[in-house]
């Protein structure tokens, strides 16, 4: 097993199955013709694992930010604005060193000036 994230999808698990260590209590084994995956407890390897896929961007210590789903972009508070289906917005704030790669992104990935 490696100690590197990686997406494994369901069509490729044979089967599951639990096991422990001194160290650990339980943790699931993901079997497939490619060998076998623990499921992922780190924060930080799950974080970056997440990182690679589109749209998904680290804007502060500790949050990933989804820019697929078109936030609004609030730029007196470089804040990024989501807005739920029952019409509630919810706020996070960018990180000061990451408001112009958000900004950067947004624009690349809607093709418009953010």
């Amino acid at each position: 097993m490696s100690d590197e994230a990686e997406w494994i999808s369901l069509d490729e698990i044979d089967y599951i199955n639990t096991e422990s260590t001194k160290k650990e209590k339980s943790f699931k084994v993901y079997y497939t013709s490619r060998g076998r995956f623990r499921n992922c407890t780190s924060v930080d390897k799950e974080y970056a694992l997440l990182e690679k896929e589109e749209g998904m961007v680290k804007i502060d210590r500790g949050i990933l930010a989804n820019l697929n789903k078109k936030p609004d972009y609030d730029h007196k508070y470089d804040l990024l604005i989501y807005e739920s289906k029952n019409q509630t917005k919810r706020t996070i704030t960018v990180a000061e060193k990451r408001v112009q790669a958000v900004k950067d992104y947004l624009e690349r990935l809607f093709k418009k000036k953010v």
